[in-house]
């Protein structure tokens, strides 16, 4: 997907970013993965008959919203770090640049994950097949969720971490708020109206004591499956310490018997219930405030901004 933040670089530019990751080897072949709507990902197969992904951070004069931030140094931090602590099955990182020297902003080389994207095969998958991926699923989100912190935040801002998770998660929401002031977008009620629901809702996140790893962007398209199983889990740049009943397949929008079976879900008391409408207007706030700063059109701003207001007036 076109987006004002993808970094484009020409095959000049690319073959000197793999010169240097790769030393004497050089680009057979590039092709655009466009499934993406932050970074710019190419597929380059390599003189060395390898095939590997590179990704390429926005360039700096690209404005991005507040929690974005620093959000491709999260993304490879965490990647090893899933990697290492789990049998969680995540793509390697081979090389990772934030030095700036030849690209105008952070890139990474990680191995190439063979079958397609969850997403783009599922309406082709029979019921049982997709009952064993999402069990499957529900198993490796609770892994990655078993990884622990001291303090909750965006991985990719420590600065901005604390030991509370009820100001933690209202500092999200007012980020969002101020990003959305910045550049202009409409929400569906006053920005104050909006902080005043969510402050008064804040003391059900008083029962989350643990800061615990949450990919928080585990949708479908970010699940890769080859031959019935799942091969591979990317994306984890906008990982938090946090809650994980934020996780996507939580949300109001993915519910699977499967994917909580495997998981072996918490019990979503009322308290847990009304925890993940906040977490549901987080997530529409973003999806709402994000088309402003990519120029996206694609009719994702007026559906999610009628999904904020219905998970708003939940709370009046």
């Amino acid at each position: 997907m076109e987006s004002l933040t993808k970094n484009y670089k020409d095959e000049e530019t690319l073959n000197k970013l793999v010169q240097k990751a790769f030393k004497d080897v050089y680009i057979d072949k590039v092709t655009e993965l466009t499934e993406g709507y932050f970074n710019v990902a190419y597929l380059i197969a390599l003189s060395n008959g390898n095939e590997v992904i590179l990704k390429i951070a926005p360039p700096s004069s690209a404005k991005v919203m507040r929690y974005e931030k620093n959000i491709m140094k999260a993304e490879v931090e965490v990647m090893r770090l899933v990697r290492k602590n789990t049998k969680v099955p995540v793509p390697e990182i081979l090389f990772y640049d934030d030095t700036h020297s030849i690209c105008d902003s952070d890139y990474f080389f990680m191995t190439k994950l063979d079958g397609s994207s969850y997403s783009s095969i599922k309406d082709s998958l029979t019921e049982d097949e997709r009952k064993v991926i999402e069990f499957k699923l529900g198993q490796y989100n609770r892994k990655i969720n078993e990884i622990t912190n001291d303090r909750f935040g965006y991985f990719a801002q420590e600065g901005k971490q604390n030991t509370n998770w009820s100001e933690t998660f209202y500092n999200f929401v007012s980020d969002l708020i101020n990003d959305s002031i910045d550049i202009g977008t409409e929400l569906p009620m006053e920005s104050n109206n909006i902080l005043s629901i969510v402050k008064s809702n804040l003391y059900i996140c008083d029962d989350v004591l643990q800061p615990k790893l949450v990919h928080w962007d585990l949708w479908d398209g970010n699940v890769f499956v080859d031959n019935g199983e799942i091969v591979g889990i990317i994306d984890f740049e906008r990982a938090i310490w946090g809650d994980p009943l934020m996780e996507y397949y939580f949300s109001n929008l993915a519910f699977s018997a499967e994917f909580n079976s495997g998981y072996n879900p918490i019990k979503l008391d009322d308290k847990a219930k009304t925890r993940r409408i906040l977490y549901n207007i987080y997530l529409f706030l973003v999806m709402t405030i994000e088309c402003d700063y990519r120029h996206n059109e694609s009719g994702q701003r007026e559906w999610a901004k009628d999904m904020l207001k219905q998970e708003l007036d939940k709370l009046l």
